[in-house]
């Protein structure tokens, strides 16, 4: 229980994407009037500024829950950076 766990050091990056711009991209797909221009053409609607450390979410998700909840939790990382099978686990401090 309050524990936020993180498999190694938290570094890894995941992108994330808002809702709303996909809504908009696939609107705007689907009212294409010329096909011929988005047949077979890949679409990608990502953007860098979504794409966060996992350490930094867990600490954000971590904010929420002593705000929201008032309860107390801690990140807890496990594993070493090259193996995910490594078991050792440490505290971060955030």
């Amino acid at each position: 229980k309050g524990r936020i766990p993180l498999l190694r050091d938290g570094s890894q990056q995941r992108p994330f994407i808002n809702i709303n711009f996909v809504n908009n991209v696939i609107t705007k797909i689907i009212n294409e009037k010329k096909i011929v221009k988005i047949q077979g053409q890949i679409f990608n609607v990502g953007h860098e500024e979504y794409n966060l450390k996992l350490k930094d979410l867990a600490s954000l998700v971590k904010k929420i829950i002593l705000k929201r909840y008032k309860k107390k939790s801690k990140i807890v990382l496990y594993g070493s950076k090259d193996s995910s099978t490594n078991t050792n686990t440490s505290v971060l401090s955030v």
